[in-house]
């Protein structure tokens, strides 16, 4: 009796397994169903028996071959379904996402179609300040951005913004986007919004220059940075080795503060008397030194003196950010000089081209700013010039201006 009440209850058991695989799960009391469905050992994904599904296996069966496992979210928000697919390494880390948006014909859909996009980068970056996110404003304006648009509110993922293949997640409720967006929403009346302290940077009918500084840091860098923010203003610190070993403080909080850091090379060497093994060992020593502060690569690199030739291009794998404007402030040494050599050289889409070793160099900038301020410029890193140029900056080339 023993062994059949033992069958009895072990049948019973493969009988409710098998019941609970054929259950349809739902979302969130949504009027369609899904089942879970694999490919291969490592992809899972959702089933609609609908056109979604066309969509779904066509974009999955790609990633099919490769060594990634494969996990997804779903949300639904109006009449749209959105799938986050999740990639993990062989750590189970996650190092990308992607979302599929899908109208309720099973069409896709872009996210500039549902929420404004520039609208949608503003809201993020206020709500950074908010949750304390360790991203800046930089990295928001070029990441990528996958949403998963929930009952109540929406989860939003940050990719594709640094070489560490970083994450960044956030959820926002749909009150912070309600003013820019066609979706129809189920709104919580007693949200408060979040505040900023800041105004979000406005560039419309803005002449733009980027303001760089090399050899760096020193101990006006904060200063300058300091000067900078009053304008809402950002630039990029070209810096060298020698002066970031003597500087990691200063170099930490130039990053947190949200400012651009590119390399400058590890000593000043002038790259082309060296073979190029030696000149890419001073590149890659001084983007390790500066990793090994932030966790974050050098985006970009200027060659010391300016000097370069095609072995040197073919050979880096950053683009090459030279200068349209000289301020020739480690020459002159001279407040009036420097900012006079701007006032009457700078045109739209220029990159100047400073050093932050100078007291000088700092008083400059503090006149500069309200004038340039005045005559209707935004001062901007290198970085947010060429995006904002819609300029692409492409590994190995070099760029003296965005124009």
């Amino acid at each position: 009796m023993k062994n059949k009440k033992d069958i009895i209850i072990y049948g019973t058991f493969l009988i409710v397994l098998v019941l609970l695989n054929l259950i349809v799960l739902r979302l969130d009391n949504s009027s369609y169903s899904f089942s879970e469905k694999k490919l291969g050992k490592n992809i899972v994904y959702p089933h609609f028996k609908d056109k979604k599904d066309e969509i779904i296996q066509n974009y999955i069966s790609d990633y099919q071959n490769e060594n990634y496992k494969i996990n997804y979210s779903l949300g639904k928000a109006d009449n749209y379904t959105s799938v986050l697919f999740k990639f993990f390494n062989s750590e189970d880390k996650i190092v990308k996402v992607h979302t599929l948006l899908l109208d309720k014909e099973g069409s896709l859909v872009n996210l500039n179609d549902l929420i404004k996009e520039e609208d949608l980068r503003n809201k993020i970056i206020i709500a950074k300040e908010n949750l304390n996110l360790n991203i800046t404003n930089e990295q928001i304006s070029k990441a990528e951005i996958d949403c998963l648009f929930n009952e109540k509110d929406m989860s939003i993922y940050l990719s594709e913004y640094n070489d560490q293949r970083e994450i960044t997640f956030l959820k926002l409720d749909y009150n912070e986007v309600k003013d820019y967006s066609n979706l129809k929403f189920n709104l919580n009346k007693d949200y408060t919004p979040y505040t900023t302290t800041k105004a979000v940077r406005n560039f419309e009918n803005k002449k733009l220059v980027a303001f760089t500084f090399d050899d760096g840091p020193s101990k006006y860098t904060l200063d300058i940075i300091s000067t900078l923010e009053k304008y809402d203003a950002k630039a990029t610190f070209f810096e060298v080795g020698y002066n970031i070993k003597s500087h990691k403080d200063i170099v930490k909080e130039v990053y947190n503060r949200g400012f651009e850091i590119a390399n400058h090379t590890i000593d000043h060497s002038k790259l082309t008397k060296l073979t190029i093994d030696k000149m890419l060992g001073k590149v890659n020593d001084n983007n390790e030194l500066y990793k090994g502060i932030t966790n974050a690569d050098m985006p970009y690199l200027r060659p010391p003196y300016g000097s370069y030739n095609a072995d040197i291009k073919a050979a880096v794998n950053v683009p090459l950010i030279l200068w349209s404007l000289d301020t020739r402030d480690w020459e002159s040494r001279n407040t009036e000089k420097i900012k006079n050599m701007v006032l009457e050289n700078i045109q739209d889409g220029d990159i100047i081209l400073f050093h932050d070793l100078y007291e000088t160099t700092k008083n400059a900038v503090e006149e500069l700013m309200p004038i340039l301020t005045e005559q209707g410029y935004a001062v901007v890193s290198v970085s947010e010039l060429f995006t904002l140029k819609n300029k692409t900056l492409v590994a190995g080339e070099s760029y003296r201006s965005a124009r």
